[in-house]
């Protein structure tokens, strides 16, 4: 039964929920065997991190929140009664979900509710089972002073032993959520669902029941925020940080194996982050720990579990790191969720001598490695032991977050990962490179960073562009095979005499050549949207111009200077492709060609083999000989830059055609299936092609297949990987001289790119400014915009930028970008003298603008062309003082005349300032006679 009919009325009804099927089919496969199943439901309300709204704002939303998770109750107590159970915890959730028990009664109503926005299981979660310390360099910090004093560290886990002496009292507050897994058994003291205050976290259940785990909590805390232990465990990363306890875990059968299991759930887990967000007012919380999860992941994992993602976004915003450990199954290249959230920190373990431990799941789209092997710390009953497993590295990083707090309480949790990831060493994993946890060099850098930067050259005269090297017909750029997109210049390209003749009979200008070989009859589209010039689009056959055969030819689309031709390619035919702007007058110097190549129906297989990719594939013919042997990917490996890679691979003797599978790491979705003869692709021992893809940054696998005539298919080659690493920032402003004293910093946008770094210096390398902006607050129309709200005086500055994202993670630094603040010197005020003075060599005297020099004019007071008596140049810095500069002239002026003085600034960088308004006085150094 439903918990209570709220007064409340239906929201407008929307289009129902729409699940994945396998969700739908696991959640109804799980009613079935137990007659119930626990769902987190996403609900129809807007929603942003609390930490960007006001109070009235953050009152407005979870209103809202409340109002649509009471209209969806009511709903369902209307259309399925008896057959949906509120998990009553999830009613004080700050983010739009709700978690409930249904049966398939419920489980239909749910997802035809009008209120209802996404569906998923809630899952189930297994534990992530003292020289670490040295090697995250923590004593060093604790020697500048930074200890994690006043920082709090909320450990959600089996809970803690608040009294152990390892943690020295400083457990702060105490929860519990558990129970929730269907027939488990609760370890929330009294047999409640929830318990609150001192002891709510105490492992005594779990404890009192025999079961493996229950100190796992305990052990946790310790190695993030243990202090005076014994030899072999003497302190934990952060010893003076407090703690919060939350236990999630429960006893229960679900794996069908003999007794017990401590598991947690994910409304459970839930519940624990949102409790943690309320107490953000209560205590400085620098970090949650999670050392548990469940799951294989190639990718970040955001619509796993959405109401999971959505805690983590707030806890974020509000500057709370959720450190999360990737789980222990040995995975190569994936992770566990919920560590493959994308604002959660994912840590997986090394060794002391920064080896990959053997049971750790690691993968290149992680965050750190830490510590996780032999690390003692504190287990139930006061003593220690040493223990192995993610779960130990976790707490290195969540206890390294509370100590750079500490010695920087506003930096983002962006600022904070990044001077982690960027200080400590790389451990190779499959398809990149991780950083280790070393916390003194992240100190280090967030005090006084240096990225590493490449010195520009000396300039050098721009050269006069040459023509591209398809800029004739004999150099045609090969389309080795489709899909194929290109992108050129073609401001230089020139027309040769022998360009035939395209589209209405008219020559045209800047043409440039390709040659496509189709090896099977197949439909081909050409185009050249996204260029910058009026094109006219050719595709011919033959042997050389004049004499071609044209098949195809489009001046423009449809209301468009673009062009684009289909035709039907022959199996065993070159064609040739001519694109030319369109007039008699060449085209624009800065004239970029955007060409794109596609096959637009299904290939036609030839007899010889199929070409339908397929990662078990059957020969088309009966083998009369044994099949060619494996071959071996070369390349791409590791983080690359290139977006349009060229893949190699190990020639076979016996092979006379490859085949290239590329799919994403991730999701497995297929990116590029091509057949390839060896004789066009194989010399010297290797095989080498450059599909022409446009890969998105992000993890990739590829494997390579073997084929000839008389064996067939060989076997599938060993799986390669690489990622592809978000691309550089392009900068754009400022650069050059300047006037602007508040510079606003601009960059192309990086489509793929969540976040960017700006870095300022001053001429000499010192640092002036260096912060994480979000790409959703900065960027919009193809461009960034930072403000590092700055006042730079006049000079000279230099300048980088790079992306992060959660696909390629950091990119590569942009070029070295310099500009100079040529800024005029404001105007000054004189002051003396003024009026009537007693003496004939005056002092004169005016406010300092921060001029280098200052210019004095003096000229008699009744000459109407101020033809001056006196101009003069003095040096600020002879003259100037405490915001006061005085001159003297060096003479005296003639006595019973009245003079007219002005004063102008000079600066090296800014040239002149304005005048000042002119200041007259009279020389009364004797009286008048009559």
């Amino acid at each position: 039964m439903l918990a209570g009919l709220l007064a409340v009325s239906p929201l407008p009804r929307t289009q129902a929920a729409v699940i994945p099927a396998d969700v739908h089919a696991d959640l109804s496969a799980q009613i079935s065997a137990q007659g119930r199943s626990r769902v987190i439901v996403g609900v129809n309300a807007p929603s942003q991190p609390e930490a960007a709204l006001s109070q009235p704002q953050i009152q407005t939303q979870q209103a809202t929140i409340d109002y649509t998770r009471a209209a969806l109750i009511n709903n369902l107590n209307a259309q399925a009664p008896q057959s949906v159970t509120v998990v009553l915890d999830s009613l004080n959730w700050r983010i739009p979900y709700l978690a409930l028990e249904v049966d398939a009664a419920g489980l239909s109503a749910l997802l035809n509710a009008p209120q209802v926005t996404s569906v998923r299981a809630s899952g189930i979660h297994e534990l992530a089972l003292s020289s670490s310390l040295a090697v995250v360099r923590a004593a060093e910090v604790w020697a500048q002073g930074y200890d994690g004093a006043g920082q709090t560290i909320a450990v959600i886990d089996t809970g803690i032993e608040a009294g152990h002496p390892f943690l020295g009292g400083r457990v702060v507050s105490e929860a519990c959520f558990s129970g929730g897994i269907l027939g488990s058994q609760t370890f929330c003291p009294g047999g409640g669902l929830t318990a609150f205050g001192p002891g709510a976290s105490a492992p005594t259940v779990c404890a009192t029941l025999g079961l493996s785990g229950c100190a796992h909590g305990t052990h946790v805390a310790g190695i993030a925020a243990g202090a005076d232990g014994p030899a072999n465990a003497p302190s934990g990363v952060a010893p003076a940080a407090n703690l919060i306890g939350v236990n999630v875990f429960s006893a229960a059968d679900v794996n069908n194996t003999p007794g017990a299991e401590v598991v947690a759930d994910d409304a459970d887990i839930i519940s624990a982050l949102n409790h943690v967000f309320n107490l953000r007012d209560s205590y400085d919380i620098a970090a949650v720990n999670m050392s548990l999860g469940y799951g294989q992941h190639f990718g970040t994992c955001d619509n796993e579990v959405p109401a999971m993602t959505a805690i983590i976004g707030q806890l974020r915003a509000a500057g709370i790191a959720t450190v999360v450990a990737t789980q222990n199954y040995g995975y190569l290249n994936a992770i566990s969720f919920p560590s493959c959230i994308s604002a959660a920190i994912s840590v997986s373990a090394s060794t002391d001598s920064d080896g990959i431990a053997a049971f750790a799941n690691r993968a290149p789209f992680m965050s750190l490695f830490a510590p996780g092997v032999s690390v003692s710390s504190a287990v139930l009953g006061g003593g220690y032991e040493a223990w192995n497993g993610t779960s130990m590295a976790a707490p290195h990083v969540a206890g390294a977050l509370a100590l750079l707090r500490e010695y920087q309480p506003t930096a983002s949790v962006a600022d904070l990962l990044g001077a982690l990831q960027i200080s400590g060493p790389q451990i190779p994993v499959f398809g990149g490179s991780v950083p280790r946890l070393d916390v003194a060099g992240a100190l280090a850098l967030i005090d006084d960073p240096l990225p590493t930067i490449t010195p520009s050259p000396s300039p050098t005269a721009t050269p006069t562009p040459a023509p591209a090297t398809n800029d004739s017909f004999d150099g045609a750029l090969v389309i080795a095979a489709l899909p194929f997109t290109h992108s050129q210049s073609v401001g230089a390209a020139t027309l040769a005499p022998n360009d035939p003749a395209m589209c209405g009979g008219n020559k045209k200008n800047n043409t440039v050549w390709f040659a496509y070989h189709s090896p099977i009859n197949q439909d081909i589209q050409i185009d050249t949207r996204g260029s910058n010039y009026d094109t006219v689009l050719a595709v011919y056959t033959g042997v050389q111009p004049p004499s071609l055969t044209l098949v195809a030819c489009d001046d423009n689309l449809p209301g468009q200077q673009v062009s684009e031709v289909r035709f039907a390619a022959n199996a065993n035919t070159t064609y040739y492709v001519m694109v030319a702007a369109w007039g008699t007058a060449p085209a624009d110097p800065g004239a970029i060609l955007e060409l794109a190549a596609q096959r637009i129906n299904a290939p036609t297989a030839t007899p010889s083999l199929t070409l339908t990719p397929s990662m078990t594939p059957t020969p088309t013919l009966t083998p009369t000989g044994p099949p060619p042997a494996p071959a071996a990917p070369l390349a791409p490996a590791s983080l690359i830059a290139a977006r349009q890679p060229t893949f190699t691979w190990t020639a076979v003797a016996a092979a006379t055609g490859y085949q290239l599978w590329v799919s994403r790491a991730d999701d497995g979705s297929q990116v590029l299936a091509e057949w390839y003869d060896g004789a066009a692709v194989c010399a010297g021992g290797s095989c080498s092609v450059t599909p022409g893809l446009a890969l998105a940054a992000g993890a990739y696998r590829w494997w390579v297949q073997t084929w000839n005539p008389d064996g067939g298919y060989g076997p599938w080659s060993a799986e390669g990987g690489f990622t592809v690493q978000t691309a550089a920032p392009t900068p754009q402003s400022p650069v050059g001289a300047i006037s602007a004293t508040s510079p606003t910093f601009t960059w192309a946008l990086i489509p793929e790119a969540s976040w960017y770094r700006l870095w300022i210096t001053a001429a000499d390398g010192a640092l002036i400014h260096e912060g994480w902006y979000a790409a959703a607050a900065i960027c919009a129309v193809g461009t960034c915009s930072a403000d590092p709200g700055v006042m730079f005086s006049n000079g000279a500055y230099r300048w980088w930028a790079l992306a992060w994202s959660a696909d390629g993670d950091l990119s590569a630094w942009s070029a070295e970008t310099l500009f100079t603040v040529n800024a005029p010197p404001s105007g000054v005020t004189p002051t003396n003298p003024a009026g009537i003075i007693g003496t004939a060599a005056p002092t004169f005297t005016w406010d300092d603008g921060g001029a280098g020099w200052y210019r004095l004019w003096i000229s008699a007071a009744d000459d109407a062309t101020n033809a001056p008596l006196f101009d003069g140049w003095y040096a600020a810095a002879a003259i100037c003082a405490n915001g006061v500069c005085t001159a003297d002239l060096g003479g005296p002026l003639a006595d019973q005349v009245e003079y007219r003085w002005w004063v102008r600034p000079w600066d090296t960088w800014g040239g002149y300032g304005p005048w000042s308004a002119p200041t007259t006085f009279t020389v009364a150094a004797t009286a008048p006679t009559e």
